[in-house]
């Protein structure tokens, strides 16, 4: 597995992705600020298919959904995780990247969970936060060893979590 991390829209990333890793909570509250982005880039197209899942889901279950209209966005599919905060990042990192390497995705942009809005919800730092998304990451790459999974970070404009993951995560 290769990660790297990129500041920017995560719909619109350098190269294309096969798919977005992105949380959102068991009840479909799409308030977020990736949720927005796919919608602005995409429409409803993702969350629509996401809706018809809830009820049934439970913490660090995923929810693929694919592309059913044309868009501009540098994606075909969104993974949602469900992130109701009741285990710690790491637990929904490792998750995420089972579902994308059961998927066969070879590149995807993740967003940076649990850093805006949700921030002190379980981790209480920026730096346990992405202290936390390390230990995940390293989780997968014991579990996967010969994983050819690209996960590419995506922070939108905060500069000292690019500085966290980068001293922490790469």
């Amino acid at each position: 597995m290769n990660i790297g991390v990129h500041q920017g829209d995560i719909t619109h990333t350098p190269k294309p992705v096969q798919a977005i890793i992105t949380p959102i909570n068991s009840g479909g509250m799409w308030f977020g600020g990736i949720d927005r982005a796919i919608m602005r880039t995409a429409g409803s197209q993702y969350h629509a298919q996401a809706q018809k899942s809830l009820g049934r889901i439970k913490q660090n279950d995923t929810i693929r959904a694919t592309r059913k209209a044309v868009h501009d966005g540098h994606f075909t599919e969104v993974l949602f995780v469900i992130d109701d905060l009741e285990s710690p990042l790491s637990d929904v990192i490792f998750a995420s990247l089972k579902a994308a390497e059961e998927a066969t995705y070879r590149m995807v942009a993740m967003s940076a969970m649990r850093t805006g809005v949700m921030l002190g919800s379980v981790e209480k730092t920026l730096r346990e936060t992405v202290q936390q998304m390390r230990i995940g990451f390293d989780r997968f790459r014991e579990a996967y060893p010969d994983s050819h999974l690209n996960v590419l970070i995506v922070v939108y404009s905060n500069t000292e979590l690019v500085d966290l993951i980068n001293e922490l995560v790469l």
